[in-house]
């Protein structure tokens, strides 16, 4: 795969050729990213689709859905609707595409298991994403009426440790899939993705940061 500093470059580089520039906001950027893992996986969407391609390509392998793309546990919020009933749900859809389903699944994993506010185990975090996931139901973002389980996300805390083995979320997330939607049915499938996932992303260095 190529070098972090040169793709981030080209994106940078095809970006300036659609938007006007900030350079100064892109060196602040750049400091962001370097800040840590998790700021740096938030920050470099077009990065994650190259390495997961060039590492985990069985997440590629599954049924097209709408996805969110840029997914992550700062990803979901509070706001008023039209009739003034809080809502909580995703509140960045600036990435938006189809894709496999499995894709924003692996991406909200891996953010939580990175998150240092979160203190969770890479297990508990896979576990807790794909049941949510099975559960789901199409419909309204969540009224915050309905819901009293998510009050305390709405003054989230910021502190807590930091939970590590974040190399490993993807593999696992994909090992414990069990199903996926494909032809409108269940029926088993993602293990293809276990091992080879895993151990491909235990084995991957660090992402340095971008050159500035």
């Amino acid at each position: 795969m190529r070098d972090v500093r040169a793709l981030t470059a080209d994106y940078e580089h095809w970006l300036g050729g659609h938007i006007p520039l900030d350079r100064a906001e892109l060196r602040r950027k750049h400091d962001e990213l370097a800040h840590d893992e998790y700021r740096f996986l938030r920050g470099t969407y077009y990065l994650w689709l190259v390495r997961a391609a060039a590492e985990v390509p069985e997440v590629f392998g599954h049924a097209a859905v709408p996805l969110v793309g840029d997914l992550h546990v700062e990803n979901y919020g509070t706001w008023r609707d039209q009739d003034q009933v809080r809502r909580w749900g995703v509140n960045d859809l600036d990435e938006l595409a189809r894709g496999s389903w499995l894709l924003d699944l692996v991406r909200l994993a891996t953010s939580a298991v990175l998150a240092p506010h979160l203190s969770l185990g890479q297990h508990e975090v896979c576990d807790t994403v794909l049941a949510s996931w099975y559960a789901a139901t199409p419909g309204a973002a969540v009224d915050l009426r309905d819901a009293p389980r998510l009050a305390p996300l709405v003054g989230l805390d910021r502190g807590g440790g930091r939970a590590d083995g974040w190399r490993s979320a993807a593999g696992t997330i994909a090992r414990r899939a069990p199903r996926s939607v494909e032809s409108g049915r269940s029926r088993p499938e993602v293990s293809s993705a276990s091992a080879a996932a895993r151990a491909t992303l235990q084995a991957a260095p660090a992402p340095p940061p971008p050159h500035r």
